[in-house]
């Protein structure tokens, strides 16, 4: 009798296979072709393997490549295997930068692959100068996450600036923090908009400098983002 008390304790005690842990960790990338910072770059595939199956992730919201291209660059996922594919005219004599931060997870857990760029040139170097800074909002003087910061030719007209297709462009991180890289000795003109797009619309809040912008003497530029029909509301009402 105690043998057999002793055998059904221990079947009641199986304990069914869990399958191991939660995978936890994001894609990792194991090669791209071309390599990253290739020169003289004539190809308009750009091809990324990844070590596990992958998915994209909010990919409109989060994906971008400055300067801008007359053609958007289209994108497909085979397994774990990215291919964008670009405009077959471009710029001459030109470092492009293409942010794929965030655009990436995995199938299975859906880890998110925060950091992740790729910079090619159409000339045999890569423009290597730098803008940084932060875009808070002018009210609460927090940062501004996912806002679009962008640079424009510092001839176009201020008026033209926010309903034209700008340059060169990049996002906020959630601290409200751009980065520019890859930038050559021109100057610019520069704004930012937390919109949906790179144009303005009426329900946008704006922010630019007066001052033209130089990566070879400006950095950590501040940009405070308003409301622009507020103030003029507020301006209207001072005066009445």
């Amino acid at each position: 009798a105690i043998i057999c008390l002793m055998l059904l304790n221990s079947c009641a005690n199986i304990v069914i296979p869990t399958g191991g842990e939660k995978d936890a960790s994001s894609p990792i990338l194991l090669q791209t072709l071309p390599e990253n910072n290739s020169v003289n770059f004539k190809n308009n595939r750009i091809t990324f393997v990844f070590n596990e199956n992958i998915q994209e992730n909010r990919w409109s919201d989060y994906f971008n490549i400055s300067p801008t291209t007359q053609k958007p660059v289209e994108y497909k996922i085979s397994k774990n295997i990215l291919t964008l594919l670009v405009d077959t005219e471009l710029k001459d004599s030109t470092t492009f930068s293409i942010n794929l931060n965030n655009c990436i997870k995995d199938i299975n857990e859906g880890n998110i692959l925060e950091n992740l760029s790729y910079n090619f040139s159409t000339s045999n170097k890569i423009d290597s100068l730098e803008i940084n800074g932060k875009v808070i909002d002018a009210q609460s003087l927090q940062g501004v996450s996912n806002a679009w910061v962008f640079l424009q030719n510092e001839e176009l007209a201020d008026s033209l600036c926010v309903n034209t297709k700008p340059i060169y462009v990049t996002k906020t991180n959630t601290d409200g923090t751009y980065y520019f890289n890859n930038l050559n000795e021109k100057s610019y003109k520069i704004f930012a908009l937390d919109g949906v797009d790179l144009y303005y619309n009426k329900s946008d809040k704006i922010a630019f400098s007066t001052d033209l912008i130089n990566a070879k003497i400006d950095s950590n530029k501040i940009l405070y983002l308003f409301d622009p029909l507020y103030q003029h509301k507020t301006i209207e009402d001072s005066l009445l």
